[in-house]
């Protein structure tokens, strides 16, 4: 028991690690924000806990992390959003050679990639543990039908210049809709 709760409180703190540093990738304002003060913890575990560490706007209680906004995983969809809608446009509008189009089809796939972490690494303290389980199975199963669905569309163009372009189109359309429907789940 006494190591299960140590590794609850150890993932529960990489993942707060990991919440903070994508925050700094993403230029997101999470990590210049005040410290996390006066939230309530959403479960009883952490009511009650006393309040162990705050940082960038995440407080740990007994080794559960609960952000101090609600709509923070809205807020960080809405800007993958528009991110990925200016890459969009710019693959659709600007004059890009072919090594550009594959490099900014990258960009949007990392991108929607990044989003697909962060709002299941969120999820991950709204659910119980079988529930996330279960969960990260069926994203298990998810990707390898992706990663399917990726490689078939890539054959036509296989050995060719739009290859780059046609297979990171695909996963990041296909990345997209899965975290839509992630974000949809943990609301």
């Amino acid at each position: 028991m006494e190591e299960a709760i140590m590794n609850k409180n150890l993932q529960a703190l990489m993942l707060a690690v990991i919440f903070l540093v994508l925050s700094v990738v993403n230029g997101a304002a999470m990590a210049t924000q005040a410290p996390a003060e006066g939230i309530a913890p959403t479960d009883e575990a952490a009511a009650s806990s006393e309040k162990t560490e705050t940082f960038g706007g995440w407080a740990l209680y007994g080794g559960a992390s609960v952000c101090e906004d609600q709509d923070r995983t809205g807020a960080f969809v809405s800007s993958i959003t528009q991110q990925s809608d200016a890459i969009k446009a710019s693959l659709e509008n600007d004059v890009l050679t072919q090594l550009e189009m594959n490099e900014q089809s990258q960009a949007l796939r990392d991108l929607w990639d990044r989003a697909m972490n962060y709002v299941l690494g969120a999820m991950q303290f709204k659910m119980s543990e079988e529930k996330f389980a279960e969960l990260m199975a069926a994203q298990e199963l998810w990707l390898a039908e992706r990663d399917a669905a990726v490689e078939e569309a890539g054959k036509a163009v296989e050995g060719g210049s739009l290859y780059a372009l046609t297979v990171n189109m695909e996963a990041a359309r296909l990345t997209e809709t899965r975290v839509n429907e992630l974000y949809e789940l943990q609301r």
